[in-house]
């Protein structure tokens, strides 16, 4: 009993662990107020051209438009907020190569995390829900082969279909065999 109460204890570590880096991700990332690039900015703008290439590595006329365009906002001193702000006016969001964290868009990135904690819990409840000796599914078993008359029946093995399905579920499940002396609990 002592070795569930670990891995429980385990996994509400691990749970806080993750709840604290997905509240501490968005104050390690980096913060655009600082000297303003052109390559910062170019590399998270999508070109408009049709092509769905970054502005930054894309050659056509519309994406050297727009490179000229944060070029001029920047000589003209403003900040990458404000051009940001500038190119969303003009272009309008489908500019952003990355959806911004704001309204319906800010479910891009909250739902994956979400989704990864419910399927991590969902795996352990599978997990150690099925890893117990199977009572359930094994008296249910026992009674399909009684229903189809096979319970009992001796195989050229010497076994019984019973005792070699039984012997075939416990190697799949890692659990050890009854006859060797070991429980499986």
């Amino acid at each position: 009993m002592k070795y569930k109460f670990g891995l429980r204890q385990s996994l509400g570590i691990r749970l806080r662990m993750v709840l604290l880096m997905l509240i501490l991700l968005p104050s390690i990332m980096p913060v655009h107020g600082e000297p303003v690039h052109e390559e910062d900015i170019t590399e998270i703008l999508r070109c408009q051209c049709g092509c769905t290439m970054i502005v930054k590595d894309c050659s056509c006329e519309e994406a050297v438009n727009i490179r000229q365009v944060v070029r001029d906002q920047i000589v003209a001193g403003k900040s990458d907020k404000q051009i940001f702000s500038y190119l969303e006016k003009t272009y309008g969001e489908g500019i952003f190569a990355v959806p911004p964290k704001k309204g319906f868009d800010l479910s891009l990135w909250v739902l994956p995390g979400i989704g990864v904690a419910i399927g991590g819990v969902v795996l352990y409840r599978v997990k150690h829900n099925s890893s117990g000796d199977g009572d359930v599914f094994d008296d249910e078993y026992r009674q399909f082969l009684k229903e189809q008359g096979t319970a009992g029946v001796i195989t050229d093995t010497g076994m019984s279909y019973e005792q070699m399905l039984d012997l075939e579920y416990r190697k799949n499940m890692g659990l050890k065999n009854d006859e060797d002396g070991d429980s499986s609990e």
